[in-house]
């Protein structure tokens, strides 16, 4: 019969390794501690963190969500190991249209074109 021997703290190694990366609950908690030891589970690395790539920021696009021009965009900082997304990227804008509901659309309205819809519809 094989006895098993308990894993121990790679911190401390005192106690036993109760917790993820091999460390005591102790060790876990303290601040510091959890960066220096790289998890040892065999799960941890086989997704990458999608858009937390590389630390180099892209150019913002005017490119609309869901787009092809925005996919090309994309796939563009994946090649070349930017992060994903921009803070000042184009974003979908939510208005309220002519006929009093909200739309979600790609594009602007300016408020003389709404005005002129509207003057539309009456005459």
């Amino acid at each position: 019969m094989v006895a098993l021997v308990p894993t121990l703290c790679r911190h401390c190694n005192t106690r036993r390794a109760t917790r993820p990366h091999q460390l005591c609950n102790s060790c876990y908690f303290a601040p510091g501690v959890l960066a220096l030891y790289p998890s040892t589970s065999k799960y941890a690395h086989r997704l990458s963190a999608i858009g937390t790539r590389g630390d180099a920021l892209p150019e913002p696009t005017d490119a609309e969500p869901g787009s092809e021009a925005k996919i090309l965009v994309l796939g563009e900082r994946a090649r070349l190991n930017q992060k994903l997304w921009h803070d000042d990227d184009a974003k979908m804008v939510k208005f309220r249209g002519y006929l009093g509901v909200h739309l979600h659309c790609r594009v602007h309205i300016s408020s003389a074109l709404l005005s002129d819809l509207r003057s539309e519809e009456v005459a």
